[in-house]
């Protein structure tokens, strides 16, 4: 049965009342649509007819009139919750809809023949909403896009679900006014808690869904919760801040997109939430950067300060091994704070099935543990012997899925900043330059031709990652280690200054840091250039 072509057909009919006497409706699992022109809801059940009557109790003043119902004899209730999540997450994508759902406790599962179902019903599905107008993007485009990438309606894990939903009743506190939802489901409205603010960190590795859970939890505080309150998202990174404002405006969430700095203005005028994402990337003052931190006057404040002022409740999205220079906050800075801490473990991005993240974690030497193959789990990591073929890779992946780029650790100059059609990395072998910007640089058609440096990718997924490590690190086979050749790093604002790092001690973990964060973006493949012929033979131990 596993093999048997699943069949399935979608029927048009009207809401709240079904028109079409179709018996169907009462003796199938189904996931259904129901629309107008502007705005969308998306459902399943295995009662059709009292789920509309449910609908219809919502006090919210929707206008639907029209519904899509997908019927097929082998659908479960897993299979049409499945068809579900996939059609909210992709409409979302798609933004062709206004979607109105406010599911709140999506998890994973597994069910028999998930498999079928995903890869070929859906499709199948997908392309007959399509024929009938009702989406405008095909699959391949809207999953590499960042809407699909950071959609609120993800299926999440029982760790992120706990996290929010912590936050959110340690915020807020119910009112005695009750909000009935289009789904039919009731609850209270929550307000902000008078009692003195709160402080959160979010803690975890790459991949394991950081970003993503700062648009959940404003989703499920306005949306879900009815939640009158001021919100701000900081975004440290420039490659990330328009990516975060599409988001916000089209799941229709009125939030503030603050760059660090600005938290520095105003300060008697809180936020009554702060979401700090990437904040490993908020400053402390650094004399090399003194230019770009006049706002911390000399080291009297660092960003975290601002931060802390400027919010009744404050949420920092953190990963302390994605701190990559000195004016880094340290790790030291943010343990002091005493926040409540959640811990995310369950990796999303990297189709590993072993722990790639501790095998890479292992392989730079970032612990003590020795590289464990087997970590890999069937993940597509290669080394490659030269840096065009590296590229040409990279060029054919794009081709075929799209969302592939080359990226390298800082040890050749940025020449092309100043002279924009010099080729930075033509002394090794790569007709290519640095990225010649950093907001957007992902997903800019240019970017297949250029290598990004760790500032355009930090928090970024790709499809494959093609990672020169340059001659920045070294391997030293007789104290087998792995060590920082600092006069071939070329970041000033990236080195310690004189006298301040004994035996390169944070560098080390400056420049590690950054190939770890480099090596962990793709989420099929990463491939790697190694230019130093030890630390190539050292890897090869270990990459087959």
């Amino acid at each position: 049965m596993q093999n048997k072509k699943i069949s399935f057909k979608i029927i048009s009919d009207s809401f709240p009342t079904l028109e079409r006497p179709i018996k169907q409706y009462d003796a199938h699992c189904v996931t259904y649509l129901i629309h107008n022109n502007k705005q969308l809801y998306i459902g399943e059940s295995s009662n059709l007819r009292s789920r509309f009557k449910d609908h219809n109790k919502s006090k919210d003043d929707h206008k639907l009139k029209s519904s899509q119902i997908i019927i097929s004899d082998y659908f479960n209730k897993s299979a049409v919750y499945d068809i579900e999540t996939k059609l909210i997450n992709f409409m979302f994508a798609d933004n062709k809809f206004e979607l109105i759902n406010r599911k709140t406790k999506q998890s994973s599962h597994q069910y028999f023949m998930k498999r079928e179902i995903n890869e070929h019903v859906f499709r199948g599905i997908w392309k007959e909403l399509m024929k009938r107008g009702l989406a405008q993007n095909d699959l391949d485009s809207l999953e590499n896009s960042s809407l699909f990438k950071y959609s609120p309606y993800k299926e999440f894990s029982e760790e992120q679900l706990k996290a929010v939903e912590s936050i959110i009743k340690a915020i807020t506190e119910p009112t005695e006014e009750t909000l009935i939802h289009f789904d039919g489901s009731s609850l209270k409205r929550r307000k902000i808690k008078n009692s003195p603010g709160k402080g959160f960190v979010i803690e975890g590795a790459p991949g394991t869904g950081k970003s993503l859970l700062v648009i959940k939890l404003i989703q499920d505080l306005i949306k879900t919760y009815g939640v009158d309150l001021s919100i701000a998202v900081c975004i440290p990174q420039t490659s990330l801040r328009s990516t975060f404002k599409r988001l916000l405006r089209q799941a229709k969430l009125k939030v503030k997109i603050i760059k660090p700095i600005d938290m520095s203005k105003d300060i008697k005028n809180k936020y009554d939430l702060l979401i700090v994402d990437e904040a490993h990337r908020l400053k402390q003052y650094f004399g090399r950067q003194a230019k770009d931190l006049k706002h911390l006057n000399k080291g009297e404040f660092n960003e975290l300060d601002f931060a802390r002022k400027k919010s009744k409740n404050l949420i920092l999205m953190y990963d302390s091994e994605q701190t990559v220079r000195p004016a880094d906050i340290p790790k030291e800075t943010i343990k002091k704070q005493n926040f409540k801490t959640f811990k995310l473990s369950q990796q999303f991005r990297v189709l590993s099935n072993g722990d790639y993240l501790k095998f890479i974690k292992s392989l730079l030497q970032m612990n003590d543990s020795k590289p464990a193959p087997s970590q890999i789990g069937g993940y597509n990591l290669k080394l490659i012997d030269c840096p065009q073929g590296l590229h040409d890779l990279i060029k054919a992946h794009e081709k075929e899925v799209g969302l592939s780029r080359m990226c390298s650790g800082y040890f050749i100059k940025w020449k092309s900043k100043k002279q924009p059609t010099f080729l930075d990395f033509k002394d090794i072998g790569l007709k290519a330059k640095w990225n010649s910007t950093l907001e957007g640089w992902v997903n800019k058609a240019f970017s297949v031709n250029e290598v990004g440096c760790i500032h355009t990718l930090q928090g970024v997924d790709l499809n494959y990652a093609g990672v020169i490590i340059g001659d920045d690190i070294y391997y030293d086979p007789n104290e087998d280690k792995i060590k920082v050749n600092t006069e071939n790093y070329k970041d000033i604002n990236g080195t310690p200054i004189l006298g301040t790092d004994m035996n390169d001690t944070q560098l080390t973990e400056y420049i590690k840091n950054i190939y770890y964060v480099l090596l962990t973006r793709g989420i099929h493949g990463t491939y790697i250039y190694v230019r130093d012929k030890n630390l190539r033979a050292y890897l090869q131990k270990y990459i087959s």
